[in-house]
């Protein structure tokens, strides 16, 4: 770098002091690089402008990729981290104080590994200095005063001290934390709002939360009471008490906490939530959100079962409304998982009105007493239609005729289809064993091919899948995508199986299920014949 001026000599000798520590061969190539074709292609030879133009640090990371893009992935990747670790190096060796002002070093942060061996939290110190070394202290004890779960807390600890304690100038205090001193004035509400932004998702950040809550805790018991210190409180709040809502299948938690008056929506909760074998996590949060925070929190008059279905001016529950408590309650923020929940919520009052609340109309079936008010929502997250005109119908059925010549034939008919894809490798042809080949079957269709390998003639057996012509011809029957075909149940876990034009009991094995899910669904017609549909 002498070649290029003095004006470098500050960047030389951090480079150097830097990678003595690293001793490692690659990270000197990557330094190399980014200073010849990143710092001095830019005219960056002023260390403290660098440092201290906050307003360019996007512009930064932009034209740093640039010049990584010229590298292979592997390497490109190996040079921006040693890059990022020699620019956070100086930015919190060196320029501490702009810690104040932005978390983020030039290039953005290091990704650490948290190991095991790091519940000393040494890296801490090393980083920000012996100033830290009280809050690394206590950590270490509390970390080892608790056997299980050690890993968690570690991680927990270190991003409350790099996202959120390291901002404060004054934070390195362990009193003045606790106390307010100092301009220190440390909030739940201020500690999510930064720490967030780097978790990016609430179940991690409320691991987070939960296990600094113990953390000061045990501080505060520790430390200050020994000290004399008893009216300290916790800044990050009281955690809340746990009930067991996430294991209790007969939802006991209701009646304890909201009284005796809610026992009707427990037990028909318990009752529906029994029938299934699995899935039960998910359909459990849906209805404690809906018998909690919909009903016992904000309709607290709603007690009695039949009233949530007697709709007036003062009541007149919708799934809108429904969507609402939802959001407002769990912070949930993507809408496929909202509408999830919702429709284990109507899935239950559907339960409730076909199991509880029916009664025998004059032909002998069963008809609910009231209505649904609470509508299912699409979870799908693409709901645009095609952008292509519909074939002609008389072009359709051409087409159905020409794959299934004979419609109560068999695949032996289907020799258009069999011939399109006529492939010897690949297509709808595969290799088989001639002795699993069933000669008499007509569904199983079959081929000898001939072919010459090293100048030698020899044959072999192959059978013809239909699955990617029985596809075609069901999106020409319906009006359905290839993905959602794909996605169609066969129904061998239904209760019954629609074969020869009668419903029949499904005697297979996978027949375990209450609902049917298979493409042939049982209805009953206005003329009381029950009849298949799709």
């Amino acid at each position: 770098m002498v070649e290029y001026g003095l004006e470098w000599e500050q960047w030389c000798k951090l480079v150097d002091e830097w990678l003595k520590i690293k001793e490692i061969k690659i990270a000197r190539s990557a330094i190399i690089y980014f200073m010849e074709k990143f710092l001095i292609n830019h005219q960056y030879s002023d260390m403290d402008l660098f440092f201290n133009d906050l307003t360019k640090y996007e512009d930064y990371k932009n034209n740093l990729k640039i010049i990584l893009d010229d590298k292979a992935d592997n390497l490109s990747r190996i040079y921006h981290r040693y890059i990022c670790e020699l620019n956070s190096w100086i930015f919190h060796k060196y320029y501490s104080s702009l810690r104040y002002e932005t978390l983020e070093p030039p290039f953005g942060r290091v990704t650490r590994v948290i190991r095991k061996d790091a519940e000393n939290f040494e890296w801490f110190i090393s980083t920000y200095g012996d100033e830290w070394s009280e809050w690394a202290n206590l950590a270490y004890e509390w970390i080892n005063s608790i056997d299980k779960g050690k890993d968690t807390r570690i991680t927990s600890i270190s991003n409350f001290f790099e996202y959120y304690l390291i901002t404060f100038p004054s934070g390195s205090k362990v009193e003045s934390f606790f106390c307010g001193l100092d301009g220190l004035n440390p909030s739940a509400e201020e500690f999510k709002k930064k720490v967030f932004n780097f978790l990016k998702t609430e179940t991690k950040y409320i691991t987070v939360y939960r296990h600094c809550v113990r953390f000061f805790d045990w501080i505060l018991n520790k430390k200050f009471n020994v000290n004399g210190f008893n009216n300290f409180i916790n800044p990050f709040g009281e955690l809340k008490v746990l009930d067991g809502r996430s294991d209790d299948v007969k939802f006991s938690w209701l009646t304890e906490q909201y009284g005796v008056q809610w026992e009707q929506w427990r037990y028909l909760a318990n009752e529906w939530i029994l029938g299934f074998k699995g899935g039960l996590s998910q359909r459990m949060r849906a209805l404690a959100i809906f018998l909690e925070n919909y009903l016992a929190i904000n309709n607290s008059e709603i007690y009695d079962v039949e009233r949530f279905f007697n709709i007036d001016d003062a009541w007149n529950p919708t799934s809108v409304d429904l969507k609402k408590c939802i959001i407002k309650s769990t912070k949930i923020s993507i809408e496929s998982d909202i509408h999830q929940n919702i429709n284990y919520i109507v899935e239950f009052i559907d339960w409730v009105l076909i199991n509880h609340l029916c009664y025998e109309n004059d032909f002998g079936y069963m008809v609910p007493m009231y209505q649904n008010p609470l509508e299912r929502k699409n979870t799908f997250r693409n709901l645009n239609e095609t952008v292509y005109s519909p074939l002609p119908y008389k072009y359709i059925c051409n087409l159905r005729k020409k794959i299934c010549p004979n419609e109560f034939g068999s695949f032996t008919d289907w020799e258009w289809a069999q011939n399109t894809t006529n492939k010897i490798y690949g297509g709808s042809w595969f290799d088989v064993d001639e002795n699993i080949i069933n000669f008499n079957d007509k569904d199983c269709v079959w081929r000898k091919v001939l072919y010459t390998k090293a100048g030698k003639k020899d044959h072999k057996y192959q059978l013809w899948s239909p699955v990617a012509a029985v596809a075609l011809f069901v999106k020409l029957n319906l009006p359905l995508r290839t993905y959602q075909v794909r996605m169609l149940d066969s129904g061998e876990g239904d209760i019954e199986r629609f074969e020869n034009n009668l419903w029949n009991k499904n005697n297979a094995p996978l027949s375990k299920f209450r609902l049917n899910q298979g493409v042939f669904k049982k209805i009953i017609d206005l003329y009381s014949e029950v009849v298949p549909h799709v």
